[in-house]
């Protein structure tokens, strides 16, 4: 069990694919985004310019920033990705936090499984001509991606 706060959330393990880690990834980072500047956008004035506000905005802006335009080899998409994902028990939604907690791990564990592919580490699974190169790029910018979300810092809707 993984805690925050003195909080407990359970662990699970998620099985996907290169490309649908890369699509799932991007397209939860855009919803987290979009979440984060409505926020902002739909505060009044004066809470604007406030702490919260400035927290709000910041994560709002770093993520927006964050790209995935990313298109790993084809021979990739269908390698094997296994990552944990934390999950709120019971039917609570899931937090910010843990929502970009888990497009970090997602992020991690695909640019993980693109370097062995480039090492050559999954043996039969890379044919000759293939872009290695281009794969070790692109792990490098996931990683870079959950990095950056690591960053983020997500105010409660309460003040707290």
């Amino acid at each position: 069990m993984a805690t925050k706060a003195g909080k407990r959330f359970k662990q699970e393990t998620v099985e996907t694919t290169v490309e649908a880690a890369i699509s799932d990834a991007r397209t939860d980072l855009e919803e987290l985004a979009g979440e984060m500047t409505d926020w902002f956008d739909n505060m009044p004035e004066g809470l604007q310019g406030s702490q919260t506000g400035s927290t709000v905005e910041e994560a709002a802006n770093t993520l927006g920033d964050i790209q995935l335009d990313v298109e790993p080899p084809e021979a990739t998409h269908d390698l094997e990705v296994e990552y944990v994902e934390l999950r709120p028990y019971g039917r609570k939604p899931q937090p910010r936090w843990m929502r970009a907690s888990n497009i970090g791990s997602m992020l991690e564990a695909t640019a993980e499984v693109l370097e062995g592919w480039a090492d050559g580490q999954d043996a039969g699974k890379r044919e000759e001509g293939e872009e290695p190169d281009m794969a070790r790029s692109i792990a490098s910018d996931l990683r870079d991606a959950a990095s950056n979300l690591e960053g983020v810092e997500f105010p409660s809707m309460y003040g707290g």
